[in-house]
């Protein structure tokens, strides 16, 4: 499948990110909500390595209620607070549902 940009860079208010072009790829992810015919989409990028199996994981994902499961990253830069972390998007999972990319 090949997708454009899901968002237009002159559509984006906030200079910063409309310059970030990175940023913007990183948005080409949220595709993966359109495969609605499986039950799971795992998002690995091309930087990670997957050493054991994460079945359990994935198991527990699907019998749940949950929508998005990811691993949570704290900066190097600054002291972990526990309030200044990010969703690592190297690796995670989701439900795909088409009304949640529209």
């Amino acid at each position: 499948l090949i997708h454009g940009d899901p968002i237009a860079s002159k559509d984006i208010q906030d200079s910063d990110l409309r310059k970030n072009a990175q940023g913007l790829r990183d948005l080409m992810k949220l595709y993966a909500y359109t495969f609605d015919h499986h039950p799971v989409m795992v998002m690995v990028d091309f930087q990670t390595l997957v050493t054991d199996s994460f079945d359990v994981y994935l198991n527990d994902f699907i019998a749940s209620d949950k929508e998005v499961m990811y691993a949570t990253d704290y900066p190097t830069s600054d002291n972990p607070t526990g309030r200044n972390r990010g969703a690592k998007t190297s690796w995670f999972m989701l439900k795909p549902d088409k009304n949640t990319f529209a």
